[in-house]
């Protein structure tokens, strides 16, 4: 789950996300299970990257960034071993990138 702020409201948001471990950080995939659209938590931590997330019983404080490049192909591959489902999404998208935020502990 992470904790952010809405970009438009300033409004608390909490986010139940499959997050994808990629070294010592975790990746958020913006597949929006492969539906048309780009998912909402994305435009969220693109204008207010500071979160929390709530991750194996503890909650900590993080920042998100936008990967690109070998470091999105990296985590692309990780999310698709992980989970099976991502591999379909992918194949779905096809009118928009899908976006992969890194989320570094503060």
């Amino acid at each position: 789950t992470i904790i952010a702020t809405g970009d438009r409201t300033g409004q608390r948001r909490e986010t139940p996300l499959l997050s994808v471990p990629v070294g010592d950080e975790l990746a958020l995939i913006g597949t929006h299970f492969g539906q048309p659209g780009t998912p909402g938590w994305y435009y969220n931590l693109r204008v207010h990257p500071e979160l929390k997330v709530a991750y194996r019983g503890k909650v900590i404080p993080a920042r998100a960034r936008e990967v690109e490049g070998d470091e999105w192909a990296t985590a692309w591959a990780e999310a698709r071993q992980l989970y099976a489902g991502y591999e379909a999404y992918g194949r779905r998208i096809r009118d928009r990138p899908i976006h992969i935020m890194v989320l570094e502990p503060l």
